[in-house]
């Protein structure tokens, strides 16, 4: 709810369309390995900004092995 709605990026990122922008929520299922490797494959890409954001709501919800994958790919 902090967006400007006037521009187009926060308009962008507020329908979840802004291609430098991901959010894994993991409200009703774990967050799986599968997930991690979705998240990998996209930070890998060249953002089309300055920065590459991506925010894991419920990361509590990680099971063992995406904690593992997600730790790889911080290093």
């Amino acid at each position: 709810n902090g967006f400007c709605k006037t521009c187009e990026i926060c308009h962008l990122i507020a329908s979840n369309s802004y291609p430098d922008v991901m959010v894994l929520k993991g409200k009703k299922e774990n967050i799986s390995i599968d997930m991690i490797r979705k998240i990998g494959e996209q930070a890998q890409l060249r953002p089309q900004g300055k920065f590459r954001i991506i925010l894991i709501e419920n990361a509590e919800r990680m099971l063992i092995p995406a904690q593992n994958a997600f730790l790889k790919l911080l290093e």
